[in-house]
């Protein structure tokens, strides 16, 4: 693959309680500069199974995951760099396949809205990122609740990594 023919592999996650609308505007967007963009969404996410960590969201990593590695495999040899975007519970589940399964690399990640811990073993990671990108939003009520209504959440989406 030479560089003027290489891609950029886009894979976006969407929050709780969303089908993802903004996935079709955004597609516009990544794909405008031949970026290839892949929708790694899961089944509608209620606020209940969000505050109920209990079985509930393993399903929704598993379904992202089994994304990925389609993406990965199906379009390998047409990327350069792999980036990947989450919203809200979809920074979660991004953190989640990155920990748990190291043989899946992103060279870029860019959060929003973020509901992943501070205190994020990003250090401990074979397969860290090069850059993070965590866009904050100071007036972002959703992180902090999430944060304070149930646990394993964090708000990074409101205050940012450490």
């Amino acid at each position: 693959m030479s560089a003027d023919t290489a891609q950029r592999l886009v894979i976006v996650v969407h929050g709780i309680r969303t089908r993802a609308e903004w996935f079709s505007h955004f597609r516009e967007l990544v794909e405008s500069d031949g970026s290839i963009f892949v929708p790694a969404g899961y089944e509608f996410f209620d606020a209940f199974r969000f505050l109920c960590p209990l079985w509930t969201r393993r399903r929704p990593v598993r379904i992202v995951l089994e994304k990925i590695r389609d993406a990965l495999n199906l379009h390998r040899g047409r990327y350069s760099e792999v980036v990947m975007v989450g919203h809200s519970f979809g920074t979660y589940i991004i953190c989640q396949v990155l920990r748990n399964y190291p043989d899946i690399r992103a060279d870029r990640l860019l959060f929003c809205g973020g509901v992943v811990k501070a205190t994020f073993g990003w250090p401990h990671l074979p397969n860290r990122p090069a850059h993070v990108l965590n866009e904050v939003g100071s007036r972002d009520i959703w992180p902090v609740l999430a944060k304070s209504a149930t646990w394993g959440f964090g708000s990074t989406g409101t205050f940012g990594f450490m």
